[in-house]
Order: C-alpha cells, then structure tokens, then sequence
C-alpha cells in the first residue's frame, strides 16, 4: 500500500479541524498559520484605537490556552483544599489561632489559611522568598523540630512534603530514614488531641530517587504510632474529586503510578 506525503498546510487543517490542527501547532511550537493570525487581522479591523495597534515590536502570540480548560484541578489542588478545609474548621473558635505547617504549597494550602485569618509558621530548610502579613518562617530540618517547643502544636499539617525528606533534592542532606525522623519529630511536638493532617504519594512502596518515596498507607499510619487515624481519604486517579474513607490496602499494587493519600490524625499520647 503506498502512502501520498503531502505538506499541504490548509489541506492538513481541513483534515484535523481546527481545534487539533492549533493543538498540533502547540506541541511543536510554531505559530504561524496559527489562529492567531485570523484573529490578529479581525481585530486589526475592527480597532479604532490607535495606541492599541498590533505592531511587530510586541506580538506575543500564544496559542497553547484556547482549547484548554479555564483552569487546572490537579491532585495539588484537592490535596490543598482538603487540608484547608480541615485546619480552618478547626481553628474556627480559636482567638489567634496559630497553625504550623512543613513543607506545602505556599501558593495553594498556605495562602487558602492566610485568607482564612490563620496565622501560619512554615517550616521548610530553604529560604523564604518574602515577608507577608500573618506567615512566619521558621528555617529548620523537619527530621528533628529543633526549633519547636515539645507538646505545643494543636494542628500541623505536611501535604506532600514527607516523601521529599532526605533525598537531598531540595538541599537537604542525604537521610534514608528521614521521612520516619520527621513523624517522630513530630508527634514528640503535637499536645495531646492535637490534629495532623499529613499527604504522601501512596502505592507499591518504592523510593524514585530523588523525586520522592512513594509509600503504602499502612507504613504510614503504623509509623504515627502515637495518634489514632480519624480519616484516610485519597485524591482520584483522574483529579475530579477526593475518595473518601479509603481502605488502607486499596493502593498498594500501583506499581508505575501512584495516588495522593490524606491522613488525618489525633495524638492520644505523650513519648
């Protein structure tokens, strides 16, 4: 059978519709013979004003966003809004409620409790890029707590930080036990009926170095030795919402993939 090669750009745009033919473009990075350039020369025409005119010196054509969705919902997304939901709720009666945190997104599970009136000490080992209003940074090794006091924290959280220690991506020093340092540090500094909210990628137990660890949730929640589990939820496969009340063993054949595992805890007992 013999294929016809052709390189026929508005045959091979008839062919793949318009909407395929911009993503094709995308991928490859050219922009010519875009969308782009319908729309310039319809706006042109129709601009009335003069300080508004399309001129060489500042065409900035973009042609990855208009097939897209308005937005991204990705597991950081729900992870980010679980663990806000449950610090805010909470904190919720508290006069000047103070909530630590290691290693999350600032942009996403941080800034969600600020806009909450939630003051937030971040622990991370890096720097911090700027001071804002309501946030303290506390530069310390997450494996030790050296710089928080025993028995002091009543909610903590550490979304998708765990897996991270001791892998030396961030700058921190090689630690294979780190991830397991950093639970005992921690229960060591919650008081009694204190809240825990913790996210690790879950799965066939495995180290993918230096990205993370990925762990199965019994490793977690045996390791949180001191505290009772009051949930264990998990973000979906495909991102569209949380799996609740998951059982512990689900994951733990994904072997190339893995899920994102919430874990709620309450400390019960004093080291």
């Amino acid at each position: 059978m013999k294929y016809r090669c052709f390189n026929d750009d508005v045959r091979i745009k008839e062919i793949l519709s318009d909407k395929f033919w911009n993503m094709y473009l995308s991928n490859y990075g050219e922009k010519i013979n875009s969308f782009v350039d319908d729309d310039a020369l319809k706006y042109s025409e129709m601009n009335r004003d003069v300080t508004f005119n399309i001129v060489d010196e500042y065409k900035w054509y973009i042609t990855t966003d208009k097939y897209k969705s308005c937005g991204s919902m990705d597991e950081y997304f729900w992870q980010d809004l679980w663990g806000a939901e449950r610090v805010i709720a909470l904190n919720k009666d508290k006069e000047y409620p103070v909530h630590y945190d290691i290693g999350s997104s600032i942009h996403g599970f941080i800034a969600h409790l600020l806009a909450s009136n939630i003051n937030v000490n971040v622990i991370d080992v890096r720097p911090f890029p700027a001071e804002v209003k309501g946030l303290t940074g506390i530069c310390d090794d997450a494996s030790a707590l050296d710089k928080v006091d025993d028995h002091s924290i009543f909610t903590l959280s550490a979304l998708c930080s765990i897996e991270h220690f001791g892998l030396g991506r961030y700058g921190d020093s090689i630690n294979p036990t780190a991830w397991s340092d950093a639970i005992y540090s921690i229960q060591r500094k919650m008081c009694v009926g204190g809240h825990i909210l913790i996210s690790v990628p879950v799965g066939k137990q495995r180290v993918e170095f230096n990205a993370h660890r990925v762990f199965r949730a019994r490793t977690i929640i045996d390791k949180f030795d001191l505290c009772d589990l009051m949930e264990y939820d998990v973000v979906l496969g495909d991102c569209s919402g949380i799996e609740e009340d998951v059982d512990v063993e689900k994951y733990d054949y994904l072997d190339v993939s893995h899920r994102v595992g919430m874990f709620h805890f309450i400390k019960n007992k004093i080291i």
